[in-house]
């Protein structure tokens, strides 16, 4: 892109699908078919059709709306409103602090400290200190979350990291499995739920609630859940656990229900 021009939008104006070096919008601003640049950056109103491929920086702090795919090879960065009808994709990182929906969301490092809602995530880490609401699968090599989570699918992580707790701070999650799980009651305490999951008030016995939980090494607290299966099972305080497999040693709390424990 070294003889491709810069376009810089500060009014309004159209961007006609083509390749460019750096694209800026600080008014209100469209393109039309694909764009290919180094780096694409808004910080007033952007919208269009045709899928954003850039290079090096997706920078959104107005607002964005895609009716493609939205793909970057360095970071993205979402501080205002986002969506796109097609897939976000950030190869070094993603870090949303505002709002966004999107299709499928893959990243390198994906920070979420604002809303996500998406069809599938999958990451080499995450964190999630925000809201999410994925509709399917959640993949990483390490997860961390401790906002408002909702998850239809598997949250599947080689290391996985869930702070329970806080007032309004719930998580929903379909299945958990990785080689070690660990739900603790160290929530900061996330009060917005962006419309994701309802309102509870008072004091929850179980913010964590999961079909099951499959994992080496299990340390849990807050939860609720059907079966759980591992080597080594720690189940701490607040916990209604239906079923437990386990091959190793298993502590429970006596704070906790475990209906039937099993050695397998």
């Amino acid at each position: 892109m070294d003889n491709a021009g810069d376009v810089r939008i500060s009014g309004s104006g159209t961007i006609t699908g083509g390749v460019y070096n750096n694209i800026s919008i600080s008014g209100g601003g469209k393109w039309n078919g694909d764009v290919e640049c180094a780096s694409f950056r808004v910080s007033g109103g952007a919208k269009g059709s045709g899928d954003i491929r850039a290079s090096e920086e997706i920078a959104v702090s107005g607002s964005f709306k895609s009716q493609s795919a939205v793909y970057c090879g360095g970071s993205v960065k979402i501080s205002g409103s986002a969506s796109c009808d097609g897939d976000l994709r950030g190869d070094g990182s993603i870090h949303i602090s505002g709002g966004a929906a999107c299709g499928r969301l893959t990243g390198g490092k994906v920070r979420i400290s604002g809303s996500i809602r998406c069809e599938s995530a999958r990451a080499e880490s995450l964190c999630i200190s925000g809201g999410c609401n994925i509709e399917g699968d959640c993949e990483a090599e390490k997860a961390e979350i401790s906002g408002a989570t909702n998850i239809k699918g598997l949250l599947n992580a080689d290391e996985i990291i869930i702070h329970s707790g806080g007032k309004h701070c719930y998580s929903n999650i379909g299945s958990i499995g990785g080689r070690t799980v660990t739900i603790d009651n160290c929530s900061p305490g996330v009060n917005i739920l962006f419309g994701f999951i309802t309102v509870v008030t008072g004091t929850p016995s179980c913010t964590v609630v999961t079909e099951s939980i499959e994992a080496d090494e299990i340390d849990i607290m807050s939860t609720k859940a059907e079966v759980i299966r591992g080597n080594n099972v720690k189940i701490g305080e607040g916990c209604r656990i239906r079923r437990v497999e386990y091959s190793g040693t298993l502590d429970v709390d006596p704070a906790s229900e475990v209906e039937e424990a099993i050695k397998i």
